[in-house]
């Protein structure tokens, strides 16, 4: 019998008070901004090769997953103090990012993130501008002029019509690109202290819930945000708006 193996969560990086980060663990280069990435599947951290079981009760499970964010922003008081727009890729096997770097001294105040690239980065964007070697060296970049797919998803569905199908025989491949589909997100205030090398985390949440609780992957198991193919947008635009992003 197949098994849906759920794990519990890690209480995440909530900051309510300020925070003496000094015995954190030292950066192993300048950057000390640190993005800690957890991806989810309702309340359960995801694994790759986990079968799940959506509300149709289509089963699948996940072979291949990333996320593309640019833009970083840390505003304090209305002003903006950090800012990094370059591009930089999270995936299944490597959740984690320094990207910029905090001076010394207390903070209170938001940061930001864009899941994919704004329209005077995004177009014409290539490989050859990445600066990020994980998205330098992934397949994200698309054979259009609109930049990147800033969301892959890659499974396999087990087939509801075979019985005997205990391999997952359905590929499923789900990428959302252009910049009319990239999505700005913003934190709650973030309250602490910076001293030595600390290093500073900052959490996004990815829920994949919101996009395959109710989704009919036996009917559509392919969407490329396809300009061509108003079918294929509109099933891109529905994941763009369902993939719950927190930042914390």
């Amino acid at each position: 019998m197949r098994k849906l193996f759920l794990l519990l969560i890690v209480p995440a990086f909530f900051a309510c008070k300020e925070k003496d980060l000094t015995t954190e663990n030292p950066a192993k280069n300048k950057d000390n901004v640190n993005i800690e990435t957890s991806i989810l599947y309702d309340t359960s951290t995801v694994h790759l090769d986990t079968i799940y079981t959506n509300n149709l009760g289509l089963e699948f499970y996940f072979t291949e997953m990333s996320f593309a964010f640019s833009d970083y922003t840390f505003a304090e008081k209305g002003d903006t103090i950090l800012h990094r727009p370059e591009p930089f890729l999270i995936t299944a096997k490597n959740q984690e990012r320094l990207i910029s770097r905090f001076v010394t001294g207390g903070y209170s105040g938001q940061y930001g993130l864009r899941l994919g690239l704004d329209s005077a980065q995004g177009v014409g964007y290539t490989k050859a501008m990445a600066q990020d070697d994980e998205l330098k060296n992934s397949s994200v970049f698309r054979l259009d002029a609109d930049g990147i797919d800033h969301i892959v998803i890659k499974g396999k569905l087990f087939d509801p019509l075979d019985p005997l199908d205990s391999i997952g025989k359905i590929p499923f491949d789900i990428r959302i690109g252009t910049t009319a589909y990239s999505r700005s997100k913003i934190s709650d205030v973030n309250n602490f202290s910076v001293s030595g090398t600390a290093v500073i985390p900052f959490i996004v949440q990815i829920n994949l819930w919101p996009v395959f609780n109710d989704m009919q992957l036996y009917d559509r198991p392919v969407i490329k945000t396809d300009p061509t193919n108003q079918f294929d947008m509109d099933a891109a635009l529905e994941v763009a708006d369902s993939l719950q992003v927190n930042l914390f």
